[in-house]
């Protein structure tokens, strides 16, 4: 029958409403709704650094470490009810095919299970929590296994017959259209395909010539990702001395986390080699009395240990180089010039360059892993949910603003909860350089700067008050600027010992403390991945894992995540943490 026009406009509407609206939910124990979507779980490996301990896994063996740990950490949950599995990677060349479906076979989920591979560079293991989310919403799923994986020491090499190819997107792997005698140019498939910027081969963004091969200068590979962001950097005034205080408190709330065994609860150790049993233990915050499953209960944490491999690797690696933290100041820019050295053309960059190779995330590999459910599948199975995700958004501009993208997710994510940054209780934004929090922080204390409870309110009413006139960069840099020229009212990070009790980098001086409006312990409460590392396609999942952590361990109500992605894009995601003794 057909119905009429309103009601029509009333059923879409409806429909809209599963993504849109969101009832309030007590944190401490209010009835399971059934169309809403709750983390069972979460888990995730240590992150190994670059070349570094976990090097012998491929990103496969790391995702089934983490997959069949949440998993195991998921009360009453048989995997055989499991009906999805989405997990993100970017560097897929070499892994085979279809590396999710591969995770989840050898992690013995059902032959049934459905599996998604995501690509969306650094926001993919969040972006898979995003998919599992509205395929819950929408009945298409019922519980899903969503996170992210990445080997970034075993990305490939590309054998290219010459550059005139590579600007044609012409990928010769194994020289497979090799026609001719002669040598052939290798390119790094981790430089390609994750950490270099796509779209410059379009020459300028602002409207070049995109015909292939039209100029010589549009043959080179593209500009890195960090070439831009150190551009926004500058535009908006952010000096190298805020971007390496950033660096440095990220290193020292990670490090004080990993003392207290805040991330025991997150990691599941990976044996290493024999040959590491001979080096010194990788552990090197934990407390020795801890024992080998990371927790005082290998059942809770899911941990499956073999006794005869002798070494495990329990905390992130980055972190066992601390010690080289008093360097931060000593680091060379990584642009010190107008534009990356040998490019060809493209836009011109900072006079001087601000980002460095500690105030920037490290490259790394590990996986993370959570279990979604539908309140439907929580009730019938007598679940014991953690958290309970409120909506998600994705925004794109640009790609060269990439960094600044996530002040358009995080709002449309907010909004679709129903809440404001006032609401919220801990906030991860990916450290994917020390600018891109620093950015992002200031561009929303500029339009939300009435919400000052959450955002440090004198700064965010200056800012706020310069950018009311306009709405372009140009604004934003003028925001920023009246931004800092505030007072600052954290302590000398030159002197002293910073937040987590690690000495600061006695280089740095007593004015470029950390920015008021990122100086929350409520930010990046645990570090990021400028301590932690950065595995592009797990790292939207791990900052996930990590929020989720935080509002358990600390009672809190509401978190939010966003991570930007090469191309312009960013997504965000908003959690409510639920306590209930029972699904019901």
């Amino acid at each position: 029958m057909l119905c009429s026009r309103g009601t029509a406009v009333q059923r879409l509407r409806g429909l809209a409403g599963l993504f849109h609206s969101v009832r309030p939910l007590s944190s401490t124990g209010s009835a399971v709704q059934d169309e809403d979507v709750y983390i069972l779980s979460f888990a995730r490996t240590p992150i190994g650094s670059f070349g570094g301990k976990l090097a012998h896994l491929t990103a496969v063996e790391l995702g089934v470490i983490a997959v069949n740990a949440a998993l195991a950490r998921a009360a009453r949950l048989e995997p055989d009810l499991v009906t999805d599995c989405y997990l993100g990677q970017v560097l897929t060349a070499g892994c085979g095919q279809s590396p999710a479906r591969q995770v989840a076979l050898r992690a013995n989920l059902p032959e049934t299970v459905r599996c998604l591979t995501v690509n969306k560079v650094c926001a993919s293991g969040m972006k898979a929590i995003t998919l599992a989310y509205d395929a819950i919403r929408l009945g298409h799923a019922e519980i899903v296994v969503a996170g992210g994986m990445e080997s970034m020491s075993n990305a490939p090499f590309y054998l290219m017959e010459n550059e005139q190819l590579l600007s044609r997107r012409k990928y010769l792997i194994r020289g497979r259209l090799a026609r001719e005698l002669g040598n052939r140019v290798l390119y790094d498939g981790l430089l390609l395909d994750g950490l270099l910027d796509s779209y410059s081969r379009r020459g300028s963004l602002k409207g070049a010539s995109t015909a292939v091969g039209a100029e010589e200068d549009n043959a080179d590979a593209g500009y890195p990702m960090s070439y831009y962001a150190d551009r926004l950097a500058s535009n908006m005034g952010i000096l190298r001395e805020e971007q390496d205080n950033f660096a440095v408190h990220s290193y020292s709330r990670a490090a004080k986390a990993t003392a207290q065994q805040l991330f025991a609860k997150e990691i599941v150790p990976v044996e290493l080699p024999t040959e590491f049993a001979t080096h010194s233990s990788p552990e090197r915050f934990s407390d020795s009395s801890r024992t080998t499953s990371g927790g005082p209960d290998t059942e809770t944490h899911g941990t499956i240990v073999s006794p005869e491999h002798l070494a495990l690797l329990k905390s992130d690696e980055e972190l066992e180089r601390l010690e080289q933290i008093d360097r931060m100041p000593r680091l060379a820019p990584l642009f010190p010039g107008a534009r990356p050295s040998g490019a060809k053309g493209g836009p011109e960059g900072p006079a001087g360059g601000t980002i460095t190779a500690g105030n920037a995330s490290k490259l790394s590999d590990g996986a993370a892993a959570l279990v979604l459910a539908s309140g439907r599948a929580v009730r019938r199975y007598n679940l014991l949910p953690l958290a309970r995700m409120l909506s998600h958004g994705d925004a794109e501009q640009d790609p060269e603003r990439f960094a600044t993208t996530p002040a358009l997710a995080l709002p449309l994510a907010l909004s679709r909860a129903g809440l404001k940054l006032s609401n919220l209780d801990y906030l991860e934004i990916n450290e994917a350089f020390a600018c891109v929090p620093i950015m992002v922080l200031r561009l929303l204390a500029a339009t939300h700067a009435a919400e000052g409870a959450f955002l440090d309110p004198v700064r965010a009413r200056a800012a706020a008050a310069v950018s009311a006139s306009a709405s372009s960069s140009a604004a934003a840099a003028a925001a920023a600027a009246a931004a800092a020229a505030l007072p600052r009212s954290l302590g000398s990070a030159g002197t002293g010992t910073s937040a987590g009790g690690v000495s600061a980098p006695t280089g740095l001086s007593s004015s470029a403390a950390l920015p008021d409006i990122i100086s929350s312990e409520h930010v990046n409460a645990w570090g990021g991945a400028i301590a932690l590392g950065h595995p592009l396609g797990c790292s939207g999942a791990r900052i996930v894992v990590t929020l989720t952590n935080i509002l358990r361990s600390r009672t809190a109500r509401y978190g939010a995540a966003t991570i930007c992605n090469g191309g312009g894009g960013a997504t965000a995601l908003v959690l409510e943490r639920v306590d209930m003794t029972s699904g019901g």
